[in-house]
Formats: structure tokens, C-alpha cells, sequence
């Protein structure tokens, strides 16, 4: 008997449903806010003005901490004055998670 050591993550955020309602409209004032923002199955990407990387930052670390499935990523490009976070799903069920980020809850 051999074990399938390629599962998917687990799928699962440690937030309750009012504290996960309010960050999902963090990320929606964020999307607003943004510069230009792409999205597609199981992926965000939202560039913002550099002057709010502490708040990308922020929500960004939170969102790690509740939903560790979820990649997450923050750059600067000091050139363009901008900040950009990327939200990616590991597996097919995480897409669906990503699909609400970003969108009014």
C-alpha cells in the first residue's frame, strides 16, 4: 500500500464568520484603491500607490495567519512608486477562496 504524498493543502480559515467578513471588506477597500488590479482562477494581483505598503503589509500578514493555505506576496518597485500583492491558490478548492478576496462581502 503506497501513500499519495502530493495531497492538497487543507483548505480551512481560523477566523469566524464576522471577523472573516470584515477583512474580506479590508480587501475590497483595498481593491478600490487600486491602481490597476488583475484577477482570474486562483489569483489576484492589485498594484497600489507605494504610500500604502504598510497597510498591504498588514492585511497581508493577517490574511497569512488565517489562511496559511493561501501565497501571498508583496513587492515595492521604488521606480514606479508602487506596491503590488499577489494572492495565488495552491489547489482547486482555494480558488474559490481567492475568487471572494478583493470583491464587497
Amino acid at each position: 500500500m503506497s501513500s499519495d504524498s502530493t495531497s492538497d493543502p487543507v483548505v480551512a480559515c481560523s477566523l469566524t464568520h464576522d471577523q472573516a467578513m470584515d477583512q474580506l471588506g479590508e480587501w475590497a477597500d483595498l481593491a478600490d484603491d487600486a491602481i490597476e488590479s488583475t484577477r482570474r482562477d486562483g489569483h489576484l494581483r492589485a498594484v497600489l500607490p507605494i504610500s500604502e505598503r504598510a497597510r498591504v503589509d498588514d492585511l497581508a500578514a493577517r490574511e497569512r495567519a488565517c489562511c496559511s493555505f493561501l501565497d501571498i506576496g508583496v513587492s515595492t518597485d521604488e521606480a514606479a512608486g508602487t506596491v503590488t500583492v499577489t494572492v495565488d491558490s495552491p489547489a482547486e478548492p482555494a480558488d474559490e477562496v481567492v475568487s471572494f478576496i478583493g470583491r464587497r462581502p
